[in-house]
């Protein structure tokens, strides 16, 4: 813009040339960098990404554990409201992740095969009993 400013000779061609090279960079960077980190091995693995695209950034007080988990269709809290579940009261299901939508659960949401649900639970020790309440073996934290 500084040569179209100052009135130079073929500043509009000039402008249009850096325009080009820089779009061409940004679009043949950005498309084949995936592909890169996947070729080198520095990508993240699909089975350690979170499902749910959320960037939290909690306060270094908080001691609190967010454990994402897969419903089963044969979990027994499958039709069951969140109310009836009697979780420990240290546990919240904050979120539920149902047919593409997000869902904000109160005490009436029945719970359904393949809910992927975020919980909040107040230490790690929880972990395990509402893995089991939702019979539940393997999940992130």
């Amino acid at each position: 813009t500084y040569p179209l400013l100052a009135g130079i000779n073929y500043a509009n061609t000039l402008f249009n040339l850096v325009f080009f090279i820089s779009a061409s960079s940004v679009l043949l960077q950005g498309t084949t960098l995936p592909y890169m980190a996947r070729w080198l091995r520095i990508s993240v693995p699909e089975k350690l990404k979170r499902r749910f695209p959320i960037d939290m950034e909690l306060k270094e007080d908080i001691h609190g554990v967010l454990l994402e988990l897969d419903l089963p269709k044969a979990s027994s809290a499958v039709g069951k409201p969140v109310v009836q579940l009697h979780l420990p009261k240290t546990a919240l299901i904050v979120l539920i992740h149902r047919d593409g939508k997000y869902l904000s659960p109160n005490g009436d949401t029945v719970l359904e095969p393949d809910d992927h649900l975020m919980l909040m639970l107040d230490s790690k020790e929880d972990i395990e009993k509402v893995q089991n309440m939702f019979d539940v073996k393997r999940s992130k934290a």
